[in-house]
């Protein structure tokens, strides 16, 4: 966690120091939050490195955590993304828009 924060505060010229003074946080909590998972940071902490960095916050996040989106389909369960669909017939048809969308968006995310 730390080397991505720091190196985004490096970037924008931004020392810790000055995120404290400004949002009237602790120097060492700040410190120590830049050494912690993004789950364990207070929202004062999170507010303060993204106001800092002329983000919104959950731009910050986006930054800070990976995205981990899987496109989940369980043929025995008959689920997509944990959604059941009883009837077989309409289950393989929504699968197969499904999986066709899936790949286009993943093209247009990946820019290939």
């Amino acid at each position: 966690m730390s080397t991505i924060i720091l190196r985004l505060l490096h970037n924008a010229n931004i020392s810790i120091e000055e995120i404290s003074k400004k949002s009237q946080i602790p120097l060492d909590a700040l410190v120590n939050a830049t050494e912690e998972p993004i789950e364990f940071w207070t929202i004062r902490e999170l507010n303060a490195f993204a106001e800092s960095l002329k983000i919104k916050p959950g731009e910050l996040l986006e930054e800070l955590q990976p995205s981990t989106y899987i496109l989940d389909i369980d043929d025995d369960a008959q689920t997509i993304q944990g959604v059941n669909i009883s009837n077989l017939e309409n289950y393989y048809a929504i699968r197969a828009v499904v999986e066709a969308e899936h790949g286009i968006l993943l093209q247009l995310i990946l820019h290939i």
